[in-house]
């Protein structure tokens, strides 16, 4: 993981022209984004905190190829040094090549990314409130499990449907073709419906408690209710996708398999 972080981060950086920086002003000249680049993915890695962090940049500077080693405050603000949140997202990008032409079932949800690992593991069986959580709502391939767009909305009560669009842009800018979008009812509208089949997609999710068959105006939402009224199609089309996404949230939080979770 350590080699794959380096040559990544490398190559986002020559892809950005980001890997040869020139001083400006007077001042000490600032540090190599790659370097704080890997230190941000190393720390994440680990889940360790910034001190730890900076110990580790110091053991694999040679094996990560750093040009020279820094301080913990300096892990911290990497998080918000322009240069770095650029790689980061071309790093981001370049996670999706591979599958660019290969995936085209997605599905989208939200879910809480935990800021420690202890939240995992301790919070619940000592009876601790669980705190300590991002709010994130993504969208992610459902054959190979990549993340295909992912937005953390502020509000951490907000509803997820209104970022359906943003990620389904996000997916179709990645990706050559999108032939099927599942998700559960949070993400039912007929504008939803309607930005699937504008994209070549076909829609299909879980129906709300009282919903309508009557069109009223969107052939789209009433096409993806089509499968509820053939629970054979039902059963078929929607739980393998929508297993395969709940695995995908589970393996980014690194919480056991829900299918081996006991109730």
């Amino acid at each position: 993981m350590l080699l794959l972080i380096r040559d990544t981060v490398d190559e986002a950086a020559r892809r950005l022209d980001l890997d040869i920086e020139k001083p400006e002003g007077r001042g000490r000249p600032p540090l190599p984004a790659p370097d704080l680049a890997k230190a941000v993915l190393i720390q994440q890695y680990f889940d360790v905190a910034n001190r730890t962090t900076a110990g580790l940049v110091l053991l694999f500077e040679e094996k990560m190829g750093f040009e020279e080693t820094f301080s913990y405050k300096s892990v911290e603000r990497a998080y918000e040094d322009p240069r770095v949140v650029a790689i980061l997202n071309e790093v981001f990008d370049m996670t999706q090549e591979p599958v660019s032409d290969k995936e085209s079932s997605f599905a989208p949800d939200g879910t809480g990314t935990p800021t420690s690992m202890k939240k995992n593991w301790e919070s619940e069986s000592n009876g601790g409130n669980h705190e300590g959580y991002d709010y994130m709502v993504g969208m992610a391939g459902t054959t190979y499990g990549i993340y295909s767009a992912v937005e953390f909305p502020e509000n951490p009560n907000a509803h997820e449907s209104p970022f359906f669009e943003p990620l389904l842009k996000q997916t179709a800018a990645h990706y050559s073709s999108i032939d099927l979008m599942t998700g559960d009812s949070a993400f039912l509208a007929r504008d939803n419906c309607d930005l699937v089949v504008d994209v070549g997609g076909i829609p299909r999710f879980y129906p709300k408690k009282g919903i309508t068959l009557k069109r009223k105006g969107s052939w789209s939402d009433r096409n993806a209710h089509e499968p509820n009224r053939k629970p054979s199609r039902m059963v078929e089309r929607l739980p393998p996708t929508l297993q395969n996404r709940n695995h995908l949230l589970h393996s980014k939080k690194r919480l056991p398999n829900p299918s081996t979770q006991k109730n």
